[in-house]
C-alpha cells in the first residue's frame, strides 16, 4: 500500500500532465479555428471543451493541495470553479458528438434534429439542478486543507444526468451503425469499376474514429459512475484504490481531448496515405512506354458514355452515398 506522500505525489504528477496536455490541444483548437474558419462550430465546441478541461484539472489540483491558509470561502471558491468547468466540459462534449450526427441530413433523418434537442436539453436541465444541492466541505490537516464537495446531497441530479449522457452515447452509436449499414448497402449497388479501395478506407477510417471517440465517451461516463457509486460504500476506499480511480478518470479525459481535437487530422493522414501509393502506383504505371502510350491516348480521346439501363441506378446511389461526402458529413469537413 502506497503512502500519503507516494499518493499525493502520484496524483500532482496526474493532474500536471493532464493540465499540460488540454493546454497543448487548446492551442492547436484556436490554430484550427484560425484557419480553417468555415468549420467555425466544430473548432469553437474543440475550444471550449480543452479550456474547460484545463480549468477543470487546475481546479482539482488547487482543491486536493489547498494550502492550510484557505478558508471555507476559497474551498466554495474552488469546487465551485471544478463543478462550473466540468458542467462546461460535458454540455460541450454533448454537443460535439450530437452536432456530428446532426450533419447528416439525409430525407428520413431528420428525427436526429429533434432528438438531439431533446436529448441535449435534458442533459442541460439534469446537470443544472446539480448547483442546487452542491455543499462545500473544508477537511483540514496539520499540512494542507482538503476542499470537497457533499457527493450525497447531488447523487441523484448526478447520476441523472450521467444516465442521460449514456443515452446520447447510445443513440449517436445507433445511428452510426445505421450509417455504415446503409452505405454497406450502396457499395453493392455500385459499378465493380468504381468501389475503390482509397474511397473504402477513408469512409472505414472516419467511421471507426467516430466509433473510438463514443469509445472514449463512454470510458469517461463509466468513470463517472464508479466515482458515484464508490462514495456509496459502507467502508471508504485506500490509497491504492483512489490512485487507481484517478488514473483512468484522468485517462479518460485525456484520451477525450486528442479524439476531439485531432479528429479532422486523423482522416487527413488516411487520406494522404492512400493518396501517396496510388501516386507511386501510377509512376510505377507511367515509367513503361506502353502506359505512357496509353496515358496520352486517353487523354487525347473525347470522353464517351455508351448507354446503360442500370446506370441510373448507379447515379443515384452514388450521389447519396459517396464515401467523401460521408466523410464531410460525418466529420464536418
Amino acid at each position: 500500500m502506497i503512502s500519503n506522500y507516494q499518493h499525493d505525489a502520484y496524483s500532482g504528477f496526474l493532474y500536471g500532465a493532464a493540465i499540460m496536455v488540454f493546454l497543448h490541444n487548446t492551442f492547436i483548437s484556436f490554430f484550427l479555428c484560425k484557419t480553417r474558419p468555415q468549420y467555425k462550430v466544430s473548432n469553437i465546441n474543440k475550444i471550449i471543451i480543452n479550456i474547460s478541461g484545463t480549468i477543470l484539472f487546475i481546479s482539482r489540483f488547487a482543491a486536493a493541495f489547498a494550502p492550510v491558509w484557505v478558508d471555507l470561502r476559497g474551498c466554495m471558491a474552488i469546487v465551485s470553479l471544478s463543478y462550473i468547468s466540468a458542467f462546461f466540459f460535458r454540455e460541450a462534449l454533448a454537443f460535439f458528438l450530437l452536432w456530428r450526427l446532426r450533419q447528416i441530413q439525409i430525407g428520413k433523418y431528420q428525427i436526429d434534429k429533434w432528438a438531439s434537442i431533446i436529448l441535449f436539453s435534458a442533459r442541460t436541465i439534469s446537470h443544472l439542478t446539480v448547483f442546487g444541492f452542491t455543499k462545500i466541505i473544508l477537511m483540514q490537516t496539520p499540512l494542507r486543507n482538503w476542499c470537497i464537495g457533499d457527493i450525497n446531497l447531488i447523487f441523484k441530479s448526478e447520476t441523472t444526468s450521467v444516465c442521460i449522457d449514456f443515452s446520447i452515447d447510445l443513440y449517436v452509436t445507433y445511428r452510426l451503425i445505421q450509417i455504415l449499414h446503409s452505405a454497406n448497402n450502396n457499395i453493392a449497388n455500385l459499378n465493380p469499376s468504381m468501389k475503390g479501395n482509397t474511397k473504402r478506407t477513408l469512409f472505414t477510417g472516419v467511421m471507426y474514429w467516430n466509433f473510438a471517440r463514443l469509445g472514449v465517451a463512454f470510458l469517461l461516463n463509466l468513470n463517472a459512475i464508479v466515482a458515484l457509486l464508490t462514495t456509496k460504500l459502507d467502508k471508504p476506499l485506500n490509497l491504492d484504490q483512489l490512485a487507481t480511480r484517478t488514473f483512468f478518470n484522468t485517462l479518460a479525459f485525456v484520451l477525450m481531448s486528442y479524439v476531439v481535437t485531432v479528429d479532422a487530422e486523423i482522416v487527413k493522414v488516411i487520406k494522404g496515405e492512400n493518396q501517396n501509393k496510388k501516386e507511386s502506383k501510377n509512376k510505377k504505371k507511367s515509367s513503361s512506354p506502353n502506359a505512357n502510350y496509353k496515358s496520352a491516348g486517353a487523354a487525347s480521346l473525347p470522353k464517351h458514355i455508351i448507354p446503360n439501363p442500370h446506370i441510373q441506378t448507379y447515379d443515384v446511389s452514388f450521389k447519396r452515398l459517396t464515401f467523401f461526402e460521408w466523410s464531410n458529413m460525418v466529420l464536418g469537413f
